[in-house]
């Protein structure tokens, strides 16, 4: 599928708002990076060490949710201010935020 959609989307994007989209996405990794910090590996195991114990996992899991929360909204918080403070970067704000959806995944 994306030897069909990549061509397409050069196409009709051109290539400058092509590479803006492009940025935007690659920018997001560092958000996701930041977001998931090696939940999945800790949380995994600690669910793991407990597999009978319903009410710790409960906690484990609602423990990881709030943490994702927060850092999500930090991140959030980070990208605004680094988006709006570079003057080339802040009329594209909007499409920075949707690809923040992205990390919200």
């Amino acid at each position: 599928m994306p030897l069909v959609t990549l061509p397409y989307l050069t196409h009709v994007l051109g290539p400058t708002k092509f590479g803006l989209v492009a940025y935007a996405q690659s920018f997001m990794w560092y958000f996701i990076t930041l977001t998931e910090y090696s939940f999945n590996l800790t949380a995994t195991r600690r669910v793991a060490a407990h597999a009978d114990d319903v009410e710790e996992i409960s906690k484990t899991f609602a423990a990881v949710m709030a943490s994702k929360f927060l850092l999500t909204i930090l991140g959030l918080v980070v990208l605004m201010t680094a988006v709006l403070s570079v003057p080339k970067l802040r009329p594209n704000w909007d499409l920075f935020l949707v690809c923040f959806l992205s990390v919200c995944r």
